[in-house]
């Protein structure tokens, strides 16, 4: 076998050298000898040894003596020695060969041509360890005996173990089949009769392989399928069915052919390997019972790497030295000498004693010639580089400059890249790497070889890959390959990695991984091939994720199980972590991050991380926030505190979301908003966004709806400008949660009637969030359902605050769209449920109200409906819109059925507006007992505030009893108190009645004294309403009638012209137009009153309270006729309460009747006693109630706040926030790529140097010629 070796110096540079610094020395002696020998020589001296070679071949073609014959065969000795790759072995037996001559064995020349040829086969050893090529030592050797047992039955079950005791099987050598050339033991019966055979073979483990095996090498030839197993274990089966480890019957044939004319390599894990006995046992199946051929021969070897190359190689070294040094004492004082002298450092320098070989060198390098100094100077380079001093080996090398291929040599310029690929200096690593390749038919010289693989990682390093790639591919041998080779290979699929071609790449992986005896090369290569399937499982489609996770996790476990070595191992064991948790499997993730972080080392970061997200993953989130809280208080400075804190927030926020106690939640919420604040106050932090979205949420559940709301507006701004898609699909939600904050803060505004334009507003920015929501086709469905069915309502809302008809119609018709589409979607029952309770709401308003009644209907009959949550709330609305169609019976009915599924919380809701009904059936006797029932029981504030509303309206201004004057006080004491659950809009409603009862004269006892006015109650009123809200107006109106009472008729007409000017609404238009005719009478101003109540009496329905006020009027201007027709008008005009729709109450019919007799009695008998007529009218029409808006029903809870917060935490949970994806550290992740020469197999030697021009003349003359005296002088 030839070795790899590189000349230090080329034969251009030996004639250089020979010209500058060799003696001008005497040529008598080669005058002496045959013309070829003598040409020979003088090309040696030239520096042409092939043209010495050539003549030297020629010399000995020619037959000559002996004497001459062996003296020009140790001169082909010595410059073939100078040649790029001798044949050492073929040196050597050549040397052995001269050394049995008597007149040779102690010349200069043959020994130290010898004791080169030691020098370089001790390197070739060295140089086997230093690619990683493992020693292989057979256990079974091929040919060996087996005990065997013919298929025709099963064996016993424990055949395959070493106790079993196999002495009564048959014996015979290996291999074994039908008797054909290749088989030692002939079948003769297998044909036709049975398909397997058994084989067993015991073998006793070498104790020089006993814990050091790396792997197994089995070797097998076999025809047609084989399961072949150690100790019991199994190692390797092809061509036969079931999975590994899987028993097969001995009746059972191969489901494959093959035939035995090669053997086929199986590198298989030593695990199953155990001191002293072992069994390896084949299980050998055919085809077919008939088959025409049966074979199956197998051996086994174990690859175990040197502990101590150097001691392996020591035999050769000393023998190297002995020659050498034996050489210096036969070469005498002189230039050989110290040759010799150099080489016995180079041999120090092989065995590993460098201090020993830097000493010698330098001692040396005193008396060397300029051509020796050169070959020293890289000798001293190669050790400081052994010894990690890169700086050193640098400037040594320097001293050698300029450097080129032809002056230099590989070893000088292979060091030279490795010293600044160490440095980092790529492209002057590149430049070196390239000038050792230049070279033509030297790639298999053995720093070539390295070259060339050092310069393929660099260029990886450089990230170009395509280079890389085209570098270091080469076709497969038929051979198996050499480390070298498999390292290059490695190095191959790490460039197609760097270039996307992960398939081919990882099959380029799974090659060396099948070929690398060495268990870290493999090991390496199984971590690629699995990186490279998670990468692909990263790229590629569901359909194929399945697979790749699959073969991803088993080729990092196989890795992982060899067990290369504590650095290799945590690097894969990460690998792995990372991959199940990408993987979704957290559960295994954590096992092995808890190996590894107990196996300590330097992954104790990234191992506690790992093991943290795993426990998130697998939703163990109070043993997660313990150990975010561990990894904070150990590594307080590290730059992934924000990292740990965004976790730590992620499973506080993800517990409290599960927890089932609201004081837990609370705690793990505020915890999670504190700790998102922190993180996002740390440098470095990733995936802030998401950070900022999850703070908001845990705002949200905390019931902080205003920061939340402005958290989540800048999350939504922001995940539109981005371009992550991951990113966005994580904070989808926010444009969710916040239309629904924006439809909360729309629906209050709305409700309290006092920010109009807030709330269209509000509801309007509702409606875009969650249109954006619902066409979300990331987020789930259900949640998408819920938004669609907040967008209908937010637009049902927005259309009751606008004046535009044709706006609200557009509004309506929108919402009705969108509430239809949600009513039909039965998956989401509770969303679909709630749409239809909506939808009929808005059809009440688009298409009336029988409509919304027929809506309602399927909330009686049909299921789901009436078995739904909502059936109460709907059947209450049903009852509501039932009785504005006149309906009462069919409305009564309703709230029965509604009183019978309510819960608590709405059951007083019905209860209130049963009361209502009964009021405005004129039952006022049993509204005020269903009315008291409600404000004294046991009803939370708001619901006692909405009936002493009720109880208040009821009052008349004419006559108040002590119980009404007690619920006025009491009233006034509740509006006093802050934070009793009163919304704004109930206060105000509350204050207008106070004063409307105010304004008619009623005196409150003690507590109303205090107030310094009749109207006190005005000055908090207005300061809540707008001067166009409809009470502002009513309070106008009733301070006019004051003002009237206490004789201000002009400050009374100005208010009811006021209260006209401000009013939006016809029936209250119409209200203060009857107060500014009365105002006018009260003056004096007759027939512009006159004029006034004829405008009104043309444009209302019910003419009476205008035909009254005429009657009067025209009383007053003498007019009897219209006089008596205008009471005739007033008294004829109907039978119910006279009223105009829309504003204030209806006066009582009965009031009204007895009014009118006593005006027109007065009209005829005047009286001075009486009160006046315009004063009577006043008091009749001015202090009537206000009407109540229009409103949706509003289901009471505990407080609304609470209630949103459970319909976020509900939405939420269907929403199944999960914990960020794994993301490496920053700083603690495993390097996954550079650094790849420290992995690479490098030279142990250093390149062999040529030997200078004039010494290698010296060594052929002596060589050539029999009188050494002849080149006396040229020693010296």
């Amino acid at each position: 076998m030839t070795t790899p070796l590189c000349r230090f110096a080329q034969p251009a540079s030996l004639a250089v050298s020979l010209v500058l610094l060799a003696p001008v020395v005497s040529r008598a002696a080669e005058q002496t000898l045959p013309v070829l020998l003598s040409r020979a020589v003088s090309s040696a001296r030239q520096g042409d040894l092939a043209s010495s070679r050539k003549h030297l071949k020629t010399f000995l073609a020619t037959k000559p003596g002996s004497a001459m014959n062996l003296r020009a065969r140790l001169g082909w000795l010595a410059v073939a020695l100078e040649s790029a790759a001798p044949d050492l072995d073929e040196a050597l037996k050549l040397c052995l060969s001269l050394g049995k001559r008597a007149e040779l064995k102690d010349s200069f020349e043959l020994l130290y041509c010898r004791g080169l040829v030691y020098q370089r086969l001790a390197a070739r050893e060295l140089a086997k360890h230093s690619c990683g090529e493992p020693e292989l030592h057979p256990l079974v050797e091929p040919g060996a005996d087996w005990r065997y047992f013919k298929g025709v039955a099963a064996p016993p079950s424990d055949w395959k173990t070493p106790e079993f005791d196999a002495s009564g099987w048959l014996e015979g050598k290996a291999g074994f089949g039908y008797g054909d050339e290749d088989d030692a033991t002939e079948l003769a019966d297998m044909q036709g009769k049975y398909p397997s055979v058994f084989l067993r073979r015991d073998f006793e483990l070498p104790g020089a392989v006993a814990g050091k095996a790396d792997a197994l090498l089995l070797r097998v030839r076999f025809d047609d399928g084989f399961i072949a197993c150690l100790n019991g274990s199994e190692l390797a089966r092809a061509n036969v069915p079931g999975r590994r480890g899987e028993a097969v019957r001995h009746d059972v044939t191969a489901n494959g052919q093959n035939e035995a004319d090669k053997w086929e390599d199986y590198i298989v894990g030593s695990e199953g390997l155990r001191p002293g006995r072992n069994t390896l046992t084949i299980q050998a199946h055919n085809y077919t019972l008939p088959s025409s051929d049966f074979s199956i021969e197998a051996s086994l070897a174990a690859a175990a790497r040197s502990e101590n190359p150097a001691a392996e190689a020591s035999g050769l070294l000393a023998k190297a030295t002995a020659d050498l040094s034996a050489a210096g004492k036969a070469a005498g004082p002189g230039s050989l000498q110290l040759q010799t002298a150099v080489e016995l450092a180079v041999i120090r320098l092989l065995a590993g004693e460098l201090d020993d070989a830097e000493r010698g060198l330098l001692e040396a390098e005193r008396q060397l010639g300029q051509g020796l100094k050169a070959r020293l100077v890289y000798l001293r380079a190669w050790i400081a580089f052994r010894r990690g001093r890169l700086l050193e080996a640098g400037r040594l090398l320097a001293r050698l400059a300029p450097f080129s291929r032809a002056r230099s040599g590989h070893g000088v310029l292979y060091l030279l890249g490795r010293v600044h690929h160490g440095l980092g200096e790529l492209r002057e690593a590149e430049a070196f790497y390239r000038l050792v390749l230049g070279g033509a038919g030297e790639q298999e010289l053995e720093h070539v070889a390295a070259a060339r693989l050092a310069l393929g990682a660099v260029l990886i390093e450089l990230g170009e890959n395509a280079k890389a790639e085209k570098l270091l591919e080469e076709p497969r041998g038929e051979s198996p390959p050499t480390t070298r080779q498999l390292f290059g290979r490695f190095l191959y699929g790490v460039s197609l990695v760097g270039g996307g071609k992960l398939a081919t790449a990882r099959n380029s992986f799974l090659v060396v991984a099948r070929g690398a005896l060495d268990k870290e090369l493999r090991s390496r290569a199984l971590f690629w091939a699995g990186r490279c399937s998670v990468l692909r499982w990263e790229k590629g489609g569901s359909w194929m994720r399945k697979n790749l996770s699959k073969a991803a996790v088993d080729y990092l476990d196989r890795g992982l199980f060899l067990k290369p070595g504590a650095s290799l191992d945590g690097r894969i064991a990460v690998e792995l972590g990372e991959a199940l948790l990408r993987f979704d499997r957290p559960a295994e993730a954590e096992k092995v991050w808890r190996r590894l972080r107990a196996s300590g080392g330097g992954a104790g970061m990234t191992a506690a991380y790992g093991l943290l997200v795993s426990l998130q993953g697998a939703g163990h989130h109070s043993q997660a926030i313990e150990l975010a809280r561990e990894l904070l208080k150990l590594y307080p400075a590290s730059s992934d505190h924000g990292a740990l804190l965004q976790r730590l927030g992620d499973s506080l926020l993800l517990e409290g979301i599960s927890a089932p106690a609201s004081n837990v939640r609370r705690e793990r919420f505020g915890s999670a908003a504190a700790v998102y604040a922190r993180a996002l106050a740390s440098p470095g932090v990733d995936s802030r966004l998401t950070i900022r979205f999850r703070r908001g949420v845990a705002l949200l559940l905390l019931g902080e709806f205003r920061a939340a709301r402005e958290i989540l507006s800048g999350v939504v701004k922001s995940a539109a400008q981005s371009s992550d898609a991951v990113v966005r699909s994580q904070t989808a939600f926010a444009a969710g949660i916040l239309g629904r904050l924006y439809l909360v803060e729309g629906e209050q505004a709305a409700a309290d009637a006092f920010s109009a334009a807030k709330a269209v507003e509000n509801l309007e920015k509702a409606g875009r969030y969650l249109e954006e929501f619902r066409l979300n086709a990331e987020a789930p469905s259900e949640l998408r359902t819920r938004a669609e069915l907040a967008h209908g309502y937010s637009l049902r809302l927005r259309a009751g605050l606008l004046a535009n008809p044709a706006e609200k119609k557009k509004l309506l018709a929108e919402a009705s769209g969108l509430l239809s589409i949600t009513a039909r979607r039965l998956e989401h029952k509770p969303a679909a449920v709630r749409a239809s309770l909506e939808l009929a709401r808005v059809l009440a308003l688009s298409a009336g109200r029988a409509q919304g009644v027929s809506r309602l209907a399927v909330f009686t009959t049909r299921s789901p409906w009436k078995e739904s949550t909502v059936a109460a709330e709907a059947l209450l609305e049903l009852a509501r819109q039932q009785a504005g169609l006149g309906r009462f019976p069919q409305a009564l009915a309703a709230l029965d059925a509604a009183a019978a599924r309510a819960l608590p919380s709405l059951l007083a809701l019905v209860k209130l507006e049963r009361a209502r009904l009964k009021a405005r059936q004129g039952e006022t006797g049993a509204a005020r007992l269903f009315l008291a029932a409600l404000y004294q029981g046991p009803y939370e504030t708001r619901v006692r505030g909405l009936a002493a509303l009720e109880l208040l309206r009821l009052e008349s201004s004419r006559k108040v009893g002590d119980r009404a004057r007690k619920l006025l006080r009491e009233t006034i004491i509740l509006l006093a108190a802050e934070g009793e659950g009163l919304d704004a809009e109930l206060r105000a409603d509350l204050l207008l009645e106070i004063v409307r009862l105010e304004a008619a004269g009623v005196h409150f006892g003690k507590s109303a004294s205090t107030q310094g006015s009749p109207l006190a109650s005005l000055s908090p009123l207005r300061a809540m309403t707008a001067r166009d809200d409809r009470r502002a107006v009513a309070s106008l109106i009733y301070e006019a009638g004051a003002l009237l009472e206490s004789g201000n008729a002009e400050r009374a007409l100005a208010l009811a012209e006021d209260a006209y000017s401000f009013s939006r609404e016809p029936g209250l238009e119409n209200d203060a137009l009857l107060a500014r005719g009365i105002c006018l009478l009260v003056i004096g101003r007759t027939p512009q009153a006159v004029k006034t109540f004829e405008e009104l009496a043309a444009t209302v329905r019910d003419k009476r309270p205008a035909s009254l006020c005429l009657a009067v009027a025209h009383t007053r201007l003498g007019d009897i006729v219209k006089s008596r027709q205008s009471f005739q008008a007033a008294r004829a005009g109907g039978s119910g309460d006279p009223g105009f729709s829309g504003g204030l109450a209806p006066s009582s019919a009965a009031v009204f009747k007895d009014t009118l007799a006593r005006l027109q009695v007065l009209s005829l008998k005047p009286d001075d006693n009486a009160v006046d007529a315009a004063i009577q009218l006043a008091r009749l029409f001015f202090c009537r109630p206000l009407k109540p808006a229009e409103r949706r029903i509003s289901v009471p809870a505990a407080g609304r706040a609470d209630a949103l917060t459970a319909e976020f935490l509900a939405e939420t949970r269907v929403l199944g926030l999960k914990p960020l994806p794994y993301v490496p550290l920053e700083g603690g992740g495993q390097r996954v790529s550079g650094g790849w020469m420290e992995l690479a197999p490098q030279p142990m030697a250093p390149a062999p140097g040529g030997t200078p021009g004039n010494i290698l003349v010296q060594v052929l003359r002596e060589a050539l010629t029999a009188d050494p005296s002849s080149v006396e002088g040229e020693r010296r």
